[in-house]
């Protein structure tokens, strides 16, 4: 996040989490917009790093 200055917050649970969006698999990534709206949830790992996923955010942020 910090080598490509995003300054999205990054949240990690600190306590139990709601059933509501209680991941099915491990990892579970969310992608939130600015009024907690969810954009990407995905339920596997994912290449954060991938071009597509850096111009997706790109896009979102502007």
């Amino acid at each position: 996040m910090k080598e490509n200055n995003y300054t999205v917050p990054v949240y990690i649970a600190q306590s139990p989490i709601s059933e509501k969006i209680l991941p099915k698999a491990f990892p579970t990534t969310f992608l939130l917009d600015k009024n907690g709206r969810i954009l990407i949830k995905e339920d596997a790992a994912t290449d954060w790093d991938a071009e597509s996923i850096h111009q997706f955010i790109d896009n979102i942020v502007k």
